[in-house]
């Protein structure tokens, strides 16, 4: 039989179990794979034994942990292999360069690179287009694209891939790829010749143009413009990201440490959305970064909601027990 102080300790047990449960729930949802179940997946994106590789995890920002596995021998470094630890992707391997003489053709480095991307990739390697392009002396970016998806077509929907390659000996000295899974085309509502405008304004030096036409790509639920702003007196151009759903100034990339000048401080530069911008980790050009997200949302989680539940939780279990002890 339950005694008087039992019964008014039960809705205080409730409410710490519910807590409990809360709490668990929240943590589950943000679980991430271990580095040990990273180095499985590492293993299987590369020829080279991992069992005694080194392991480091970083955070790298928007809640994303990034696990590194570290090859040497004796004293030099043999490759690096990373894996996204919250999602559990494989994010890419890096190599040496090689020293030497340039031996290999821009051809004869593709051959390298597609027989890479058919190890990692396998059969999705196959519907790729590919183009081979020297970006360093001694070093040749082959970069494979599948089909564009979407009207107007975009990357970012399509597998991708790319691959830097040794003129030397047809190491590879960087790999990474990208298999996107059932994302739906957005439709752009901001035209580009709206984006360019808007780059030209977030730029803010006269005689500013808008070079080639804005590229559009997409990812992870970003749709973006990517406007060239060349300078009037300047061979180098500025690139610009502009949402292409609400308008707003995503990012603007100077070409040097510095904008001139007589530039727009950047907070007349930015063009204020109209609606809350499009989520980011879009895939960004070279040089580009973004600014972190807030914490608000990992992991594909929408915390506000969560943080809500459990104080009106908190609220209603206090006035249980407040009625319970008058």
């Amino acid at each position: 039989m339950c005694t008087p102080s039992a019964r008014q300790n039960r809705p205080g047990l409730l409410w710490v179990g519910t807590i409990a449960v809360l709490c668990v729930c929240v943590c589950a949802a943000h679980a991430t794979i271990t580095v040990e179940e990273a180095r499985i997946i590492a293993q299987a994106h590369t020829s080279t034994s991992l069992d005694s590789a080194e392991a480091f995890a970083d955070d790298i920002g928007d809640g994303l942990v990034m696990a590194t596995f570290r090859v040497n021998d004796g004293d030099n470094w043999v490759e690096t292999v990373r894996v996204e630890l919250t999602q559990g992707q494989f994010a890419g391997l890096s190599r040496p360069r090689p020293e030497g003489t340039p031996t290999l053709t821009p051809l004869q480095c593709l051959a390298y690179a597609q027989a890479e991307a058919q190890v990692q990739m396998g059969e999705i390697a196959e519907n790729l287009t590919w183009t081979a392009e020297p970006i360093v002396p001694g070093e040749v970016l082959c970069k494979g694209q599948g089909p564009a998806v979407g009207s107007p077509p975009r990357p970012g929907l399509s597998p991708s891939c790319d691959v830097n390659v040794s003129t030397v000996d047809g190491t590879i000295v960087h790999y990474s790829h990208e298999i996107p899974e059932g994302e739906q085309p957005i439709t752009p509502t901001v035209s580009p010749e709206q984006a360019g405008q808007i780059a030209i304004e977030a730029v803010g030096i006269e005689g500013t143009t808008v070079r080639g036409d804005p590229e559009l790509h997409q990812q992870a639920g970003a749709l973006l413009w990517l406007v060239n702003v060349g300078l009037p007196s300047a061979d180098d151009a500025i690139v610009c990201l502009i949402s292409a759903t609400t308008g707003g100034v995503v990012q603007v990339a100077w070409p040097h440490s510095a904008p001139p000048g007589d530039a727009k401080p950047a907070s007349q530069a930015v063009t204020a959305p109209q609606t809350p911008p499009a989520p980011t980790r879009a895939t960004l050009p070279p040089g580009v970064t973004e600014p972190p997200e807030s914490g608000s949302e990992r992991a594909g989680v929408p915390m506000v909601p969560v943080i809500a539940l459990v104080l009106l939780l908190c609220a209603a279990g206090g006035l249980v027990l407040l009625r319970r002890r008058r």
